[in-house]
C-alpha cells in the first residue's frame, strides 16, 4: 500500500509539472490513476502475486479496442512491481496513440506483442506496441511525463531498455526487459492467478 502511494503522488506530482491546463491536469491524472487502479485490482484479485500479461494488456486497452488492436504472445505471469510498470506504460503508449496516433483515427491499428529471446542470460522479454494506418508521425517537441514513465520508470524498476521510433508511418515503440524471477515467469495461461 505505502509502495502505491508513493507511485500515485509521483504521479500527481509530474501530471502537475506538464499540464497545461487545469483540464489537461484533470484528465490526465484521472487516466493515470485508472490505470494503477486497474492493475492492482488484477493484483488482488489473482491472490497469488502475480498478474497476467495479456490480462493487464486486455484490461488497459479495453476502452480503446474496437477491433483495432491485436494483442500476441505466450502469457507471461509479471510480479506486481512488474505488473504496475508495465500497466503505466501501456496506459501512457494508448493514451498518445488515442491524442497523436494510431487510435486516434478509425483507420488506425495498434498490435502488442511480445516473445522471449532464447540467445541471453537471462532471456529477455521483448514486448512491440505497433501502430499503423493513423496519421503521419513526427517526433515530438517536448518530453512529457509519459516518455518519462515509460523510459526512465521502466529502466529503474525493471531495468528495462525503451527504443521509441517515430516513423512517419507510426509510432512504435520496443520494451526489453530482462527476464529474472524478479520480474516474471512464463506460465500456461490457464494458471496466471489460479489458487
Amino acid at each position: 500500500m505505502k509502495n502505491i502511494l508513493s507511485i500515485v503522488s509521483a504521479v500527481v506530482s509530474q501530471t502537475l509539472k506538464t499540464s497545461t491546463t487545469p483540464e489537461v491536469f484533470a484528465a490526465d491524472l484521472e487516466g493515470r490513476v485508472q490505470a494503477i487502479a486497474k492493475a492492482h485490482s488484477l493484483l488482488t484479485q489473482s491472490g497469488r502475486g502475480e498478474v497476467s500479461l495479456h490480462a493487464v494488456l486486455q484490461t488497459e486497452l479495453a476502452p480503446y479496442d474496437h477491433g483495432n488492436i491485436i494483442i500476441a504472445g505466450q502469457d507471461i505471469g509479471l510480479t506486481p512491481k512488474a505488473g504496475l510498470s508495465v500497466a503505466m506504460a501501456l496506459h501512457e503508449l494508448a493514451s498518445n496513440a488515442i491524442k497523436y496516433g494510431a487510435l486516434s483515427v478509425t483507420t488506425g491499428r495498434v498490435t502488442v506483442a511480445w516473445s522471449l529471446t532464447d540467445t541471453e542470460i537471462p532471456p529477455s522479454l521483448i514486448l512491440r506496441w505497433v501502430e499503423t494506418g493513423g496519421p503521419a508521425v513526427s517526433p515530438p517537441t517536448r518530453r512529457g511525463f509519459g516518455t518519462t514513465l515509460i523510459e526512465r520508470a521502466l529502466a529503474h524498476e525493471l531495468d528495462a531498455e525503451v527504443i521509441r521510433d517515430f516513423a512517419p508511418e507510426g509510432m512504435r515503440c520496443t520494451i526489453i526487459i530482462p527476464f529474472t524471477p524478479a520480474f516474471a515467469r512464463v506460465v500456461p495461461a490457464d494458471t496466471v492467478g489460479a489458487s
